[in-house]
């Protein structure tokens, strides 16, 4: 009878000495929530402000692109927004 591989205690030790998880052999620490935190309020800063540019036009886009731009500003303060009632929510 032939012997498989999942039979064969060798190729298992090998098997389980190579694919070991990272959290057994060095623990990856994880990124501080308080870090998280000032990055996600950066973020909604820059998406919020950003939108606000938009409809002052700061970049001084010709006015056959006012509705890409009014449609840009108003995607990127409601994102922005989002962003924000998530991180106050908790939900990530």
């Amino acid at each position: 009878m032939k012997e498989t591989i999942n039979d064969n205690d060798e190729f298992m030790r090998y098997r389980q000495q190579m694919h070991r998880h990272d959290e057994e052999t060095r623990p990856r620490p994880a990124a501080p929530k308080a870090l998280r935190v000032v990055f996600s309020i950066f973020m909604i800063l820059l998406y919020i402000g950003m939108g606000m540019l938009m409809f002052i036009n700061f970049f001084d886009m010709p006015a056959q692109w006012d509705w890409a731009r009014y449609l840009v500003g108003v995607v990127l303060v409601v994102y922005g927004f989002w962003r924000g009632y998530r991180l106050y929510a908790d939900i990530d």
